[in-house]
């Protein structure tokens, strides 16, 4: 996945600009442990998904 539409999608989820250089190296590492099968662009929803809900219970 080309940077440029991982952050198309990250935007999609109202994802702060600030946060895209540390979520892009997150996806990264995410994408490699999980393969990314099922299709990237679920893959990255789910990611994003589970993204938003560990900065929601962050301190």
């Amino acid at each position: 996945m080309k940077k440029e539409d991982f952050l198309r999608i990250a935007l999609e989820h109202n994802v702060s600009m600030d946060l895209h250089q540390k979520i892009w190296e997150d996806w990264e590492n995410y994408c490699h442990a999980k393969f990314c099968t099922g299709g990237i662009e679920k893959t990255l929803t789910i990611f994003l998904e589970i993204f938003s809900q560990n900065l929601e219970k962050a301190p």
